[in-house]
């Protein structure tokens, strides 16, 4: 049985005839694992707090922070043993609301054509100050993704 969330499109005249970057609902099957991703942005997922600002040196571009924020939520995902085909929903943090047909560009490169649950929001700022764009995730995998995270728990290895 695939544990993988399956997208849902109701029935409406567009439906079919315009292209969307998520779907409007998504479902769990019965026995799946839930993974729940922390926020990410163009910073290095590993850094300390409280900040240091030399290991937050982000680039100016929405493209190339967007693609270094999916890049980070990829690092969780490869670890589970999971790929972006098992993202069910996907929640973005924007500081500035009309960079959001760059992010999904840059999304795209990432999820091609796979249809996820998906929420954009404009914020005043993010926990970087440089930062433009936060990636907030959540996957569906096998239930046997709770052992490979049992070993992962320690952040000391």
């Amino acid at each position: 049985m695939e544990n993988r969330g399956i997208p849902v499109f109701p029935d409406h005249p567009l439906r079919g005839k315009v292209r969307m970057p998520y779907a409007p609902a998504v479902v769990l099957p019965p026995g799946a694992a839930l993974v729940v991703i922390s926020g990410c942005h163009a910073s290095p997922v590993y850094h300390h707090h409280p900040h240091i600002p030399e290991e937050h040196v982000l680039p100016a571009s929405m493209r190339e922070q967007a693609r270094r924020a999916f890049e980070n939520v990829q690092l969780s995902l490869s670890a589970l043993g999971l790929g972006w085909r098992h993202v069910v929903k996907i929640t973005r943090y924007l500081t500035d609301i009309r960079e959001q047909d760059e992010l999904n560009e840059v999304q795209r490169e990432f999820l091609g054509d796979h249809a996820v649950a998906s929420t954009t929001v404009q914020v005043s700022a993010l926990v970087i100050p440089e930062a433009r764009v936060e990636i907030e995730v959540l996957a569906a995998g096998p239930p046997e993704l709770v052992e490979r995270a049992r070993a992962l728990s320690s952040p000391f290895g």
